[in-house]
């Protein structure tokens, strides 16, 4: 287990759960969206504070990737507690254009010992020149990739060459949506053609694990988590993977 995403929810007077897709859009709109990004990932550093086998992955919209007085509290915490910035990725969506300071804000995150990840790659606004300008740590595939290797003729060459792009610019590549064994056999397949022995085949979607309430690091007494400090970047922005290694891994 790489880590776990915490997942925001809002519940709605009918007691029905809204996904981010329902209210994020009106709050990039609304210009508010640094104001619950930032409730997020207190509530996350809440729960890692209190539980030390928590190791969280949170959304943070790319609106909110500039370093303002929002952060300040933020940046605060996690400088004061080391152990707690090591297990934490900040995952910046790409649901809206990043702001001009992205860069420094990433730098520091990175200071303060956190990962930060790049969500939806593929997909979102100028995916490939965010990745080369924040060189993350970790690149999350969009689901859309995957879903196209079944319905389209072409899908499992641009599975293949959207990995190989994300491999060349981060030293962690998440392909995102495996929700069958099928699925997931055929992403481990393309992967291991990039992979290292450090990164393994990571992957995220229903086949691995279900959206749920039951938070299992507070039942276990030593989780089974890798250690992120582990996964370094090397000694060059581009890193890429080397085709020997035998497929792995989940995230």
């Amino acid at each position: 287990m790489l880590y776990h995403e915490a997942l925001a929810r809002l519940t709605a007077a009918t007691g029905e759960a809204r996904s981010p897709g329902d209210f994020i859009p009106t709050l990039e709109r609304l210009g508010l969206v640094r104001a619950f990004d930032r409730h997020v990932m207190g509530l996350a550093l809440d729960e890692m504070e209190n539980f030390p086998g928590a190791r969280l992955g949170i959304n943070i919209s790319a609106q909110s990737a500039r370093i303002d007085g929002w952060w300040s509290s933020m940046f605060e915490r996690l400088r004061a507690a080391p152990d707690v910035a090591g297990r934490l990725v900040v995952e910046i969506t790409e649901t809206a254009a990043l702001a001009g300071e992205a860069h420094a804000f990433v730098a520091r995150l990175r200071r303060l010992g956190c990962r930060v990840a790049l969500d939806d790659f593929g997909v979102g606004h100028s995916s490939i020149r965010n990745a080369m300008a924040l060189s993350p740590d970790i690149i999350k595939i969009d689901a859309f990739f995957l879903r196209r290797v079944t319905l389209s003729a072409h899908g499992e060459a641009m599975l293949e060459h959207i990995l190989g792009l994300a491999a060349h610019m981060a030293p962690i590549v998440i392909v995102e949506g495996v929700e069958t064994e099928e699925q997931s056999e055929i992403a481990e397949r393309l992967q291991s053609r990039y992979a290292t022995p450090l990164n393994a085949c990571w992957q995220q979607g229903y086949h691995v694990g279900l959206p749920s309430l039951w938070r299992r690091w507070r039942y276990e007494d030593e989780p089974v988590v890798v250690p992120l400090h582990q996964l370094g970047r090397g000694t060059g922005r581009f890193r890429p993977w080397s085709p020997n290694y035998q497929p792995g891994g989940r995230a």
